[in-house]
């Protein structure tokens, strides 16, 4: 995904563009985030002007069960069905204005999506029910780098977030509000501008002092 406000499907191996797709009045996207469809999926895969014979092309792998939601620099995200190539949900602005989204995590066996802010707003998303978010909420003012949806168990599910001001930190959603559950310490107030969960649950980091870590 691009600046220029599309995102492009290769093919790794023949380092050929299969295609090109731009967002809603291509808005820069700033980070996407890809996933299988879950079982409880219910919006159409197009609709309107986005009624198309689906595109498909040999070299694609595993592509046609996938959605793509992509977060854009207007504070909106827009959400793509890999297997048609078409823009199948786009956020509306919310009354508080969250400036540009920079960050976007989906979780497929969670139903859940997560997107972050260039003025620090974090906020969940059920993904059968896009048009409301299910939280939002603030630390700071610090940049939202990146998001990473963890589950500790079956009951307990958060949002590690790296952030500019070099404080990650996961936060608990439950039913009363969003908590710290724990601060991911080690980065000295450098900025850190990635996170990702491994399958065994651990947590990795990396950012402006030029380590990784591992949690």
């Amino acid at each position: 995904c691009a600046k220029d406000g599309t995102f492009r499907l290769w093919d790794v191996g023949g380092g050929k563009q299969i295609k090109v797709i731009g967002s809603s009045r291509y808005s820069p996207v700033t980070k996407m985030s890809i996933g299988a469809k879950s079982n409880e999926w219910t919006i159409p895969t197009a609709s309107g002007d986005n009624q198309s014979s689906p595109f498909f092309d040999e070299r694609e792998v595993d592509t046609g069960d996938k959605l793509l939601f992509c977060a854009l620099q207007d504070g909106t995200f827009e959400a793509f069905d890999l297997g048609t190539k078409a823009a199948v949900f786009h956020s509306e602005k919310g009354e508080n204005e969250s400036g540009a989204l920079t960050s976007i995590s989906y979780s497929t066996s969670h139903n859940l999506l997560a997107t972050g802010s260039i003025r620090g707003i974090v906020s969940v998303y059920d993904t059968r029910r896009l048009a409301t978010p299910l939280s939002t909420f603030s630390r700071n003012g610090s940049s939202i780098e990146d998001l990473a949806i963890v589950s500790a168990d079956s009951s307990t599910i958060g949002i590690a977030i790296a952030t500019e001001d070099g404080l990650p930190f996961i936060a608990g959603i439950a039913a009363d509000g969003p908590r710290v559950d724990a601060e991911l310490i080690g980065a000295d107030c450098e900025a850190v501008r990635v996170i990702r969960v491994d399958p065994t649950g651990g947590i990795w980091t990396a950012g402006d002092d030029g380590f990784v870590r591992a949690y």
